[in-house]
């Protein structure tokens, strides 16, 4: 972090991934003259030519003109002709980790990590900060509608990001104070198995300073194992003993309701509009924090109740053939539970569960764990796997595989397979009935056809 020299120009690899575009934003906000590439355009990419920091679509050597650095997102790889040319002519090639870690020096940063979890309990808490006058830097992996964006260049010396622990970058963090929300065995591409993940976790712990507090989730037994490494630990969990408890948890189609307790003493209800027990959790861990940081609770227990969510956290974007269709992130089996379970418990009629699998070896290494996670759903329908940084070529799993083992762990619900993703509309078409919810999940371009499905909707 100390060993980078602020440059007066850099090029930004990769520019238009979530991540990167705040990247972009930040240093060009401390006065760095940022230009980008990618390899598409997006609403991201048209969104910072808007704001005056070039794009260029496409990748090739020319694109780094007189940068005097390099950043650069885990999406590239080394092959990429505008890193090659940066260390063939001695710039200095800088990790994103490595560029937000140096630009929060000097912050008191609060750094979410997680399995599951990390955007809505991060912008839960930067919409806390927000309203309690922080005015926070936050950093987050989705569109927080509070914030009108994934970030917000806040002046108030607070900092809000979230940790990344997929490709270990979060160790180039070091923040004030952490959370964890959950662990489990998850990006086994890279890590060998779950003491691989939890050994990570540790050495990022350990990057906190003395007097920094880690809030972990007490309901997760993997996160119960770091408790001895952690020099001040505060815990939270949903009908558990910890320092900050929910209890009394109701879920209804209007949202979570629970009593929180703290270890000062009662907190009161707490009302998010949002549908699930893991909203408790996540809007409990926020509150904690908050509430640690010196923000009273009413101001934190009332920005929780008018949280207006983030995007792919069970959106309700419209409704397709008389059902409602809503659309999450959930890309794990854990995570394709909880949604499940919170669309359970409010659809008025069946749960149409649509699942595209993303990355072939998740999809392979988690396969048992994936076909047991639908259960609740009335109908499900599983579609090819999104690549994203894997190669088809050498895949040894497919969509239609996960739709089998899905099929064989079911109780007679029908569980349909559709190759292409664009063709879940058309394939759902005969199968819907007025007041079903349709849900859309997984981490690729589903998204896509959730918004096309909304919009024939609205039609």
């Amino acid at each position: 972090m100390s060993c980078i020299e602020c440059p007066e120009s850099i090029h930004l690899v990769g520019i238009g991934g979530i991540g990167m575009s705040a990247l972009a934003r930040l240093l060009s906000d401390r006065g760095i003259r940022v230009t980008g590439s990618d390899s598409r355009s997006s609403a991201l990419t048209e969104a910072l030519k808007a704001s005056g920091i070039p794009v260029t679509i496409g990748h090739e050597s020319a694109n780094v003109g007189d940068a005097r650095a390099i950043g650069y997102s885990t999406a590239i790889k080394d092959t990429n002709p505008e890193i090659l040319w940066a260390k063939e002519h001695g710039l200095p090639v800088y990790h994103r980790s490595e560029l937000l870690g140096w630009l929060l020096s000097g912050h008191q940063t609060v750094a979410v990590s997680g399995t599951h979890g990390k955007t809505t309990t991060s912008g839960l808490l930067a919409t806390i900060c927000t309203r309690a006058g922080l005015d926070p830097l936050v950093m987050v992996g989705g569109e927080v509608y509070d914030l009108g964006g994934n970030f917000h260049c806040g002046r108030g010396g607070l900092a809000i990001v979230e940790a990344d622990e997929s490709d270990r970058s979060f160790l180039n963090l070091h923040p004030t104070h952490a959370i964890v929300t959950n662990i489990e065995a998850d990006h086994l591409d890279r890590y060998k198995d779950l003491d691989e993940i939890l050994r990570s976790f540790r050495a990022f712990l350990a990057t906190l300073p003395d007097g920094g507090f880690t809030l972990v989730c007490a309901s997760c037994p993997n996160v119960r194992h770091l408790l001895p490494n952690i020099q001040r630990p505060l815990t939270y969990g949903v009908d558990v003993e910890a320092d900050y408890i929910a209890t009394d948890v109701e879920v209804s189609a209007e949202g979570t309701r629970y009593s929180a307790r703290g270890p000062r003493g009662d907190i009161g209800a707490v009302w998010i509009p949002f549908p699930g027990r893991h909203y408790a959790s996540n809007s409990l861990a926020a509150i904690a924090v908050a509430l640690e940081l010196g923000i009273e609770s009413a101001v934190a227990v009332e920005s929780v109740a008018r949280y207006r969510g983030t995007a792919r956290r069970f959106e309700h974007l419209g409704h397709f053939r008389g059902a409602c269709v809503v659309d999450d992130y959930a890309h794990h089996p854990t995570e394709v539970r909880s949604t499940i379970d919170g669309a359970r418990r409010i659809a008025p009629h069946r749960v149409v569960a649509v699942f595209q699998p993303h990355l072939f070896s998740r999809t392979q290494l988690l396969m048992d764990e994936f076909a047991s996670a639908f259960h609740g759903a009335d109908i499900v329908v599983i579609t090819g796997i999104y690549a994203a940084r894997e190669d088809p070529a050498t895949a040894t799993v497919r969509g239609s595989d996960l739709a089998d083992a899905v099929r064989g762990s079911m109780n007679g619900e029908p569980v349909l397979y559709v190759e292409d993703v664009r063709d879940v509309p058309r394939a759902l078409e005969d199968l819907l009935e007025a007041d079903d919810l349709v849900l859309m999940m997984g981490a690729g371009d589903i998204r896509l056809v959730s918004e096309q499905m909304a919009r024939e909707g609205s039609a």
